[in-house]
Parts: C-alpha cells; structure tokens; sequence
C-alpha cells in the first residue's frame, strides 16, 4: 500500500470515528496519518476537530488557522 493511500485510509478511519464519538479511535488514527503527512489540510482540519471536540476551543481556532 503507497503512502498516500495509508493516509486516506487513515483520514477515512478518524473521520468515523469523530462520527461515533469515539475520541481515542480518533487521536490513534491522527497520530499515524500525521507520521505520514503532519501538513496535510485535512489531517489539520482533524488536529482541529479533534481539539474542538475535546473542548480545547484555543487550540481548535489556532490549528485552523495557522
């Protein structure tokens, strides 16, 4: 499997689990699409997600507009 296609298919597993709630699916997800591509925008958008849904709202805002 390339690179670019581990990512997507991580991309695609932490956007489930944001749907489910399921916030250390999440980080474990994020954590090895960001050894892959950390720049990546939705990998970015996810940082910030993931941070909102923590309630860390700062961070959120500050991820997304960096």
């Amino acid at each position: 499997m390339s690179r670019a296609d581990r990512l997507h298919q991580l991309i695609e597993s932490a956007h489930a689990a944001l749907d489910d709630g399921d916030l250390p699916a999440v980080r474990a997800a994020l954590a090895n699409a960001q050894r892959i591509d950390r720049k990546h925008p939705v990998v970015r958008d996810l940082e910030g997600n993931l941070a909102m849904m923590e309630g860390d709202d700062e961070r959120a805002i500050e991820i997304c507009t960096a």
